[in-house]
């Protein structure tokens, strides 16, 4: 009886201690598949943490790749404006050299034009016909009295004799240079420049120059100089 108790004891002993054995494997297994699921957890929340930085990092690569091409199209729009300044500016430089150019030989010629006013140039207009003359001068004429013609930019007025050719010449302004005097000087200086006149009457003082003839009118109270004709026959 009594091995057979100690026998029942131990029969009781190993299943107690299997079944002890059993729900300390299954405490460990729950422990072990928590702590794997939380690892899951974290790494999943990690990865969606990862993910969700990912659109922050790229909003801010936009933005900077924004910036960048924002500050290209700001230097390359402020490099084009420089260019077409330039451009203006060589324009304007250009259209100023040129108008300088003009404008130095507009005033070369008027130079020239008032240098060629001299008592030799206007002798060698005596004797001219009237499309000789217009070419000479290279100047439009108007019609005046007694069948004349005037030559504004030149200052002249010319007749002729009957054979259409110039005979005399009528002086409208003092610009003319005659022999180093002009009208508006005494006529005094024009004695000492062509010697004593042929005639002096009442203020028109004739001198002969060369193959023409100067009439030369002045006020008889100041003695000053107003009018000078040039005559191819003294009358």
């Amino acid at each position: 009886m009594k091995n057979k108790l100690i026998k029942y004891k131990k029969t009781l002993i190993i299943p107690i201690s299997l079944l002890i054995a059993l729900s300390v494997a299954g405490f460990t297994g729950c422990d072990f598949k928590q702590k794997a699921n939380s690892q899951v957890e974290e790494t999943s929340g990690e990865q969606l943490d990862t993910t969700q930085e990912l659109p922050i990092e790229d909003s801010s690569t936009n933005e900077s790749t924004q910036e960048l091409e924002t500050k290209n199209d700001t230097e390359t729009g402020q490099e084009t404006d420089q260019e077409a300044d330039q451009e203006a500016d060589k324009d304007i430089d250009q259209g100023s050299e040129e108008a300088t150019d003009q404008g130095s030989e507009e005033a070369s010629n008027q130079e020239v034009n008032q240098e060629d006013k001299n008592i030799t140039q206007l002798i060698s207009l005596i004797g001219l016909s009237k499309e000789a003359l217009a070419s000479t001068l290279d100047e439009a004429s108007r019609t005046v009295d007694e069948g004349g013609l005037e030559f504004t930019d030149y200052g002249i007025r010319v007749w002729f004799d009957e054979n259409s050719l110039v005979n005399q010449i009528y002086l409208m302004n003092n610009d003319f240079n005659l022999n180093n005097v002009k009208i508006g000087d005494k006529i005094s200086k024009f004695k000492e420049v062509f010697g004593d006149p042929v005639s002096d009457n009442n203020g028109d003082a004739h001198f002969q120059y060369e193959n023409i003839f100067l009439s030369v009118n002045y006020d008889t109270t100041t003695k000053e100089t107003f009018a000078v004709y040039l005559l191819k026959n003294d009358f």
